[in-house]
């Protein structure tokens, strides 16, 4: 009876693998294919930690891990916790009871607790590994609180470290002569700034600068890693966000409206510099009225600069409204940026938005979509900074389209400024884009798969309640955050909002676009699969009870 039994056992745990290997394996092109046999499997270790504690896994109902599967992302349930003088203390002693599962000293002497933080209908607690007064790179751990200060969500781990390099040779000014020199740098839009952590690399810990460059020439806001020991560069990274191809102008863009003169709130000094908006002209000296009247015709230079005043402070007004306060101050946007510049993106370095003015496209300060788009970066940069590639790029790209196509009540976004190239658009989000089949490693493209779910999900639920979901979802998102991530945080939002009500047709609207709970690369796994493999592994190693 027990041999037929760990058969029947043996035999579901097997088709549960096999068919999560099908799915990997299911029509991918060769490159897409080979990206899907490099990606690691869940670590049975961690995995033995949350399947062989009872208590643990009564409480957990999804685990994901990371693109490695040496660590886990995130997990997700309704954990109990032992009392304690306040709810730092709680959490603390909950994660070093589980310390293991997330890397962490049985001490506790590594874990450093940052700050407390409010968001999307609940509390967040911020924690960090560091080593004296030095921060640990890629370390942070975040726990979400319900509504009742019981753990839902536990975001991150922190690295394995076998080896310690402590040595250092560079000061910070000469740290950033050497990244200046390796960049080539020819000019800057601001000042070079630079700080000092551990860094972490295949398990060997060592003292770095990380340099920050918003540069013009060669332009990108740098960041360039110098190693404080060696002085070699470790990485480099550009950290603009880019939007290719999009404008905005009149009260939406000249296909679709004449002129109008439209009411420019809250001005200060008598330029376009207000309570909410900071615009400045990068081919002339910026606009100035005595009276408050900025009226020009489109051929003159400062058109730009009165309609992207007007453009900054109705998408501020629309965030407003979803109860979003961490704009309200002055954004900087510049327009006419460069020489014919064929671009738009937002300066996480400036917390600044920059248009150019086209060449191939048009304007791009002359479509209301690329505004509200670069703005919706920025918006979530000031909650979440997401890692601009892969999936958690395409989450980024996804949102900003979402939030713009959702205040223009269009879903169709670069609708004028390819229109000199004799194209409908340059993103529509009704396209039907799937996951995994339509990944293309870009994130613009790949952002249409999540920008298309959302937008599916404003149709199901209603602009306003969508719109308050994926705004309060970016507050359970973490860098390296994956669809599947996204899809949890949004559930976890109409959880602490709306209790739970949209839960249904959230799953029913994603999964149309492929983007489910359970995951085919065998780094995530629901309470069902975690007790498949408990149950399995107690009949292959039994033990006297």
């Amino acid at each position: 009876m027990k041999k037929h039994g760990l058969s029947i056992i043996l035999a579901s745990f097997l088709a549960f693998v096999c068919s999560m290997a099908m799915a990997i394996t299911s029509p991918l092109s060769e490159v897409k294919r080979a990206k899907a046999e490099r990606a690691g499997r869940a670590s049975s270790e961690k995995l033995a930690l949350i399947t062989g504690n009872e208590e643990l896994l009564n409480q957990t109902e999804r685990v994901i891990f990371s693109k490695s599967g040496e660590t886990v992302l995130s997990i997700c349930g309704n954990f109990a916790t032992e009392r304690g003088d306040s709810d730092e203390e709680r959490v603390r002693n909950f994660l070093l009871q589980h310390g293991s599962v997330f890397n962490i000293a049985r001490s506790g002497d590594n874990l450093s607790f940052i700050k407390e933080t409010c968001g999307g209908g609940t509390r967040h607690l911020h924690y960090r590994m560091q080593a004296g007064e030095l921060p640990v790179e890629n370390s942070e751990i975040t726990v979400r609180l319900g509504k009742d200060g019981q753990i839902r969500h536990i975001d991150g781990s922190f690295p394995e470290i076998d080896n310690f390099n402590s040595e250092v040779r560079l000061s910070s000014a000469e740290a950033v002569a050497m990244a200046e020199s390796f960049l080539k740098l020819e000019k800057k839009r601001s000042n070079t700034n630079s700080e000092k952590f551990i860094s972490v690399r295949n398990r060997t810990a060592s003292i770095c600068y990380r340099v920050l460059i918003p540069a013009r020439k060669p332009l990108g806001d740098w960041e360039i890693i110098i190693d404080a020991r060696s002085g070699e560069e470790v990485s480099r990274k550009n950290l603009l966000i880019f939007y290719e191809g999009k404008g905005s102008t009149y009260v939406s863009h000249p296909l679709k409206c004449d002129i109008s003169v439209e009411a420019l709130p809250q001005l200060i000094d008598g330029t376009l510099k207000g309570k909410f908006a900071d615009i400045h002209n990068d081919e002339t000296a910026n606009a100035s009225s005595s009276d408050g009247v900025f009226v020009y015709p489109t051929h003159n230079l400062h058109f730009n600069e009165g309609m992207m005043y007007y453009l900054v402070n109705r998408v501020h007004d629309f965030y407003a409204g979803l109860g979003y306060d961490r704009l309200d101050f002055p954004i900087k946007a510049v327009v006419r940026f460069d020489v014919l510049y064929d671009n738009a993106f937002f300066s996480v370095l400036e917390n600044a938005m920059y248009f150019g003015d086209g060449y191939r496209f048009n304007d791009m300060a002359r479509e209301e979509s690329v505004c509200f788009h670069e703005y919706a970066h920025a918006a979530r940069h000031q909650i979440v900074k997401l890692k601009y590639e892969g999936e958690p790029g395409a989450i980024d790209e996804g949102q900003a389209d979402y939030f713009s196509a959702s205040l223009s009540d269009d879903p169709v976004i670069g609708e004028y400024i390819v229109n000199k190239m004799s194209k409908p658009w340059l993103r529509n989000l009704t396209d039907q884009n799937r996951y995994p089949e339509n990944l293309s490693g870009n994130v613009h493209e790949d952002g249409k798969i999540w920008g298309g779910a959302l937008w599916d999900l404003r149709q199901a639920l209603g602009s306003r309640i969508c719109d308050k979901l994926v705004l309060a979802s970016l507050y359970y998102l973490v860098p390296e955050s994956n669809f599947q991530h996204g899809l949890n945080a949004i559930l976890l939002a109409d959880e602490n909002n709306y209790g739970g009500s949209n839960r249904d047709k959230i799953l029913e609207v994603f999964g149309k676009r492929g983007i489910t709970t359970a995951d085919s690369g065998r780094l995530a796994f629901n309470q069902a699969h975690l007790r498949q493999m408990r149950r399995f592994n107690e009949l292959q190693n039994p033990v006297s009870r």
